[in-house]
């Protein structure tokens, strides 16, 4: 038989939560972890933060972009030249290949769009 100050084998088993601000007197956390730590089971983890790019990383996608837009924008340029200016050609038609040309880059980006959205799941 017990005595009322005993504590039975199953109850000295049983974990006690922790409130937060007693916790937090031993280890910092951050709000998120410590949210967490309340609302998630123990088995469960947040997922890694993404690393923050570089300044030198911001820089270099900036560049890239920049040659990019670059590049594209001569080669149009050097495309349009060559298709309005054939020599015996009757193929006056510019306004129809700026209009074709428009509709080929809005598909493109709807295409690329489709792509990265399905890919940044994954990644």
């Amino acid at each position: 038989m017990k005595a009322d100050g005993d504590v039975g084998s199953d109850e000295k088993k049983k974990k006690v939560p922790v409130p937060i601000h007693e916790s937090s007197k031993h280890e910092k956390q951050s709000l998120p972890e410590a949210a967490a730590a309340t609302t998630m089971p123990s088995n469960m983890t947040l997922p890694p933060r993404p690393r923050e790019p570089t300044l030198a990383e911001r820089y270099a996608r900036i560049a890239a972009v920049v040659s990019l837009y670059w590049f594209v924008s001569i080669t149009l340029v050097f495309v349009n030249k060559s298709l309005l200016s054939v020599k015996g050609s009757s193929f006056s038609a510019p306004f129809f290949v700026t209009w074709f040309q428009c509709l080929v880059t809005v598909a493109l980006l709807y295409a690329l769009q489709a792509i990265f959205s399905v890919w940044t799941r994954y990644v």
